[in-house]
């Protein structure tokens, strides 16, 4: 609020008095609720930082607990697929779905499979486009702008220009003829499409036209009796084979036909293009359609691979006949895939060979290129059998229990951080309860187990045995070759304890994540009810700080009215006299 009084009565400066009078009653009301507001934002700030860690524990515990939902979700049951050459991924692509065998076998690719497809011939022929009156003038091949004079045989030679432009269409060429003032010319385009340009006068006469643009040189305008006329309609370009429609070819007819059983239809407007559109958008149909305009050459191609027949029928238009494709003898059938698994010879109607082809549960093979193929001079060309190998995929496991490990001792040292002395919350009794528990289950043992009861047994410790009582005991460590020596020892039981390990880790985690009970929320939404009712006080007490301050304006002002005023009463008696 700003105050503001003169002090002449009393020649003191009352506006300071009140302002520092205010401040330091801010200070006693206000202040300590605005600092009390920080510390609880702070607070409200750490534990969502805090959250973020705790829930990347819950989300990586995940990677172990999903596991004993069935085999898709068991990253123990994961397969890796490794092969004996670097090359090998160039001929053959294997994955392998999780509890695959663990196996090892040799592949050939002897033969691809490939799509059956049927080949016909008809020859559309570009089709002369000529212009109309709404053609523009960029569609006349090398059209050039600029001027167009037009010069007349009276006796001073008068000349009539105009500026042809890009953005002319023969319309508006005829219009800024026809528009030339005091010309009496007339240009026009009649219906076989002629461009004339002639006097209306009969004394005067078009007797030359010139100018830098080549329109006339383009439309080959030749002189007449009175003007200029085209020899014959100006061409406009040329239509591709793709885009004449096919009844106007002369080759077709309207009506329909069938590929596949699926339907397709020609009528007056149906283009090459849009035929084939309509023919590769159809999935039912099972065929890709395409068109050489230079051969003529019109194939179908299966969409699947092996021996699929194409069947097509002519129903109204004559298109299927006049292609071709009628005559079976066009039909090239597709053939099976051929390969070997450790030398017995199998086939595919497919590239992508399943379990039901290969015989082998989980195993799915793509085949991308032969094998042995005397022909194959690329280098580093196979030519024996691919050694393939199917195995537990241990980097997958090991990468999942590493990542807990990590955020475990994230989750560990930030609640340190965050809850020591001088920490944003510091003594959190709660907080402090759930972390000793995730650090003291690291040391837990599960007896109803019987090779590996203890995470140490595995690989996961608090640290080296012999290791200097001043080492960091909080953190995990993860010693790799003692986990994968226990995971190839006994899988079944590795797993089984990191489950029960991570089962018990997640009824402390959920105590904090869970959104209506754990402890994030309930803190959470405890500290923005603290805040909301300090922020309730503090508007309060401003207006009280502000009803405060007005009053003693209002007091300081009176008293140097007085102050005058008697100032105004001793002068008045003679008693006052100023001092030089």
């Amino acid at each position: 609020m700003s105050i503001s009084f003169s002090g002449l009565g009393s020649g003191m400066d009352y506006s300071s008095w009140v302002t520092q009078l205010t401040a330091l009653k801010e200070q006693s009301m206000i202040t300590p609720l605005e600092t009390k507001k920080t510390t609880l934002q702070s607070q409200n700030s750490a534990l969502s930082s805090l959250k973020t860690y705790y829930m990347t524990l819950s989300t990586n515990m995940q990677k172990i607990s999903d596991s004993k939902y069935g085999a898709s979700f068991d990253i123990f049951a994961s397969s890796k697929v490794t092969m004996n050459n670097d090359n090998a991924s160039n001929y053959i692509e294997v994955s392998a779905s999780n509890s695959v065998p663990k196996m090892d076998f040799e592949i050939e690719v002897l033969e691809l499979a490939t799509s059956s497809n049927i080949k016909g011939n008809v020859k559309i022929e570009p089709e002369q486009m000529y212009v109309k009156s709404n053609t523009s003038l960029t569609q006349l091949e090398d059209f050039k702008a600029g001027t167009f004079i037009l010069k007349m045989n009276d006796k001073d030679e008068t000349e009539y220009s105009i500026d042809i432009e890009k953005s002319d269409t023969m319309q508006s060429l005829i219009d800024k003829i026809n528009n030339i003032e005091d010309a009496n010319i007339e240009a026009s385009l009649d219906e076989d499409r002629n461009f004339l340009i002639k006097s209306l006068d009969d004394t005067m006469k078009i007797v030359s036209i010139s100018g830098t643009s080549n329109f006339k040189e383009i439309a080959e305008l030749k002189m007449t009796s009175n003007g200029f006329e085209s020899d014959g309609p100006i061409k406009a370009g040329t239509k591709s084979a793709f885009n004449v429609r096919l009844v106007d070819s002369g080759l077709f007819s309207e009506g329909e036909f069938k590929i596949n059983g699926e339907t397709f239809k020609i009528d007056n407007t149906t283009t090459m293009a849009q035929l084939l559109n309509s023919i590769n958008t159809n999935s039912n149909a099972n065929v890709k359609a395409l068109y050489n305009s230079v051969t003529g050459t019109f194939t179908l191609t299966s969409t699947e691979t092996g021996a699929n027949d194409i069947e097509i029928e002519e129903v109204s238009s004559n298109f299927v006949s006049t292609v071709g494709l009628d005559n079976k003898d066009n039909l090239i059938l597709g053939k099976d895939a051929k390969f070997k698994i450790n030398g017995e010879e199998l086939t595919s109607s497919s590239n992508t060979v399943k379990a039901e082809d290969s015989g082998i549960y989980g195993l799915t093979l793509t085949l991308k290129k032969v094998t042995n193929d005397i022909n194959d001079t690329s280098t580093n060309a196979i030519t024996g059998p691919i050694n393939v190998s199917i195995s537990q995929d241990t980097e997958k496991i090991i990468n999942a229990v590493k990542d807990i490990i990590d955020s475990i001792n994230e989750v560990i040292s930030q609640t340190d951080t965050q809850t020591k002395t001088g920490g944003t919350l510091a003594y959190d009794s709660s907080l402090i309860s759930v972390r000793n528990s995730i650090r003291n289950m690291a040391s837990a043992q599960y007896n109803n187990l019987s090779t590996y009861k203890t995470l140490n047994s595995i690989g996961i410790s608090t640290g080296a045995i012999g290791a200097s009582v001043s080492s960091d005991t909080t953190k995990l460590q993860f010693d790799e070759d003692t986990f994968l020596e226990a995971l190839q020892n006994n899988t079944s039981e590795v797993q089984a304890l990191l489950q029960n390990f991570v089962e018990n880790l997640e009824t402390h985690v959920k105590k904090v994540n869970d959104t209506t009970e754990g402890y994030f929320a309930v803190k959470t939404k405890s500290i923005d009810k603290q805040i909301s009712t300090l922020n309730d006080t503090i508007d309060r007490k401003k207006l009280s700080l502000e009803a405060y301050e007005a009053n003693l304006t209002t007091r300081f002002t009176n008293m140097d009215l007085m102050i005058s005023q008697m100032k105004s009463q001793y002068i008045d008696a003679g008693l006052y006299t100023s001092s030089s």
